[in-house]
């Protein structure tokens, strides 16, 4: 409703734009998620916690290879991705300068959702949802109607980085403790071995 009240009908197609855009430059590191989900749970399961970080390692670092390439892709040649979907030279226009506001922080979005994920892998499935949903409704939903009703179609435009730039430090705390106790336990279970 927002976006129609600030922008019109250019609006609400360049913001279809986005979305189709977002869910082309996401949808491999969904794919990506999926394939090292089962990994890092078996490994975490069967106590192989070095085998967990690893894999959460190289996941992170091909996700964000992945979003990185999207990244620059939209700030190169944004009216090109918007082109595919539309020519209209007003809604090339709005569409490009969305792209740019929208994926501001794209580079790290694929930590943001490959470390929720690893919540999910061993077991802890609220804090999983509770990051996901950070980014995607917590955080965004409320930046939306605050941010377009004190700056217009700009505060708009700007409260996906903001829910994105939040969202990861939040997820990133989360990680690192995470993380910091898988080592312990792999510290523990080095113990009781040699013991």
């Amino acid at each position: 409703m927002n976006l129609l009240a600030y922008g019109g009908d250019i609006a609400v197609s360049g913001m279809g734009i986005v979305n189709s855009v977002q869910t082309i430059l996401l949808m491999p590191i969904t794919g990506l998620v999926q394939g090292a989900q089962p990994i890092v749970s078996f490994n975490f399961g069967a106590k192989k916690y070095q085998r967990v970080k690893e894999a959460q390692k190289l996941a992170i670092l091909t996700a964000t290879t992945i979003v990185a390439v999207g990244w620059i892709i939209t700030r190169v040649a944004p009216e090109l991705l918007v082109s595919l979907f539309n020519r209209e030279p007003e809604l090339v226009a709005f569409g490009s300068k969305a792209l740019r506001s929208w994926f501001l922080f794209l580079p790290v979005i694929g930590f943001q959702i490959v470390a929720s994920n690893f919540f999910q892998a061993t077991g802890r499935t609220r804090s999983a949802i509770f990051l996901t949903l950070t980014r995607q409704i917590i955080l965004l939903i409320p930046a939306i109607l605050i941010f377009s009703r004190q700056w217009g179609m700009d505060g708009l435009l700007h409260a996906a980085p903001f829910a994105d730039g939040v969202s990861v430090v939040l997820t990133g705390i989360w990680y690192y403790t995470g993380i910091k106790q898988l080592t312990k336990e792999e510290t523990l279970a080095t113990v009781d071995y040699e013991g």
